[in-house]
């Protein structure tokens, strides 16, 4: 495939298939994996309060290699009434409902890396996740923000595993204006605000997480 060699993954739990995987992309349970994945903001240099979708997929595709224009992203990104398009502007966040959906988020993608794929199923688990970061390939979910309110359970936020060790996933959040800035600095909702790169617990990205992601093969 692709002159790559791949192999058709299933777990023994009532055989599910994960898909096609990279033969490279295979580890051990506790390996430690780092990827070099630049990080991107929503606020600058454009800033788009309500387009952390495109600021995502930004670091996921330029991990990979590609020369992906943030502004061109964030004014193309499809919109209702496309299927699966974001409701509401990325700009001024008028008529926001919710950000574009991961199958179309993906399809997107394509336009610069064909190897992207949507992985959303109600059977994805965090170790499914984990098995794409620990073989070298990051993992856009679909979150909470540090803005999230008591009782908003809409998972409205894209953010991008980029490591995994001891335990923990390393998060690219862009909902921060750099790299640098700290837990705190966001939303103020301390549960989510965690900083703009930061160390989580599977555990709570398990419980964060709604099944939704995107990735590459």
């Amino acid at each position: 495939m692709n002159g790559n060699k791949y192999y058709w993954l299933t777990t023994t739990k009532k055989h599910k298939n994960l898909g096609y995987i990279n033969k490279n992309a295979l580890a051990t349970p506790n390996q430690t994996k780092l990827i070099n994945v630049p990080y991107v903001s929503q606020y600058k240099p454009v800033f788009t309060p309500w387009g952390c979708a495109g600021a995502a997929m930004t670091m996921l595709l330029r991990s990979q290699g590609k020369h992906v224009d943030l502004s061109y992203v964030q004014s193309h990104l499809p919109m209702q009434p496309t299927k699966g398009g974001q409701k509401g502007s990325v700009y001024t966040g008028v008529g926001f409902g919710y950000v574009i959906r991961p199958g179309a988020l993906a399809k997107y993608a394509r336009r610069w890396d064909k190897n992207v794929i949507n992985i959303s199923s109600s059977k994805l688990t965090v170790n499914d996740m984990k098995l794409y970061v620990q073989g070298g390939k990051p993992v856009l979910y679909y979150g909470f923000s540090s803005y999230q309110k008591p009782g908003d359970y809409h998972r409205n936020h894209c953010k991008v595993l980029t490591g995994y060790k001891n335990g923990k996933f390393r998060v690219n959040d862009p909902l921060y204006y750099s790299k640098s800035d700290g837990a705190g600095t966001g939303g103020k909702n301390m549960k989510y605000d965690r900083g703009a790169i930061s160390w989580v617990p599977k555990s709570a990205i398990q419980s964060e997480t709604n099944h939704e992601a995107i990735t590459v093969k």
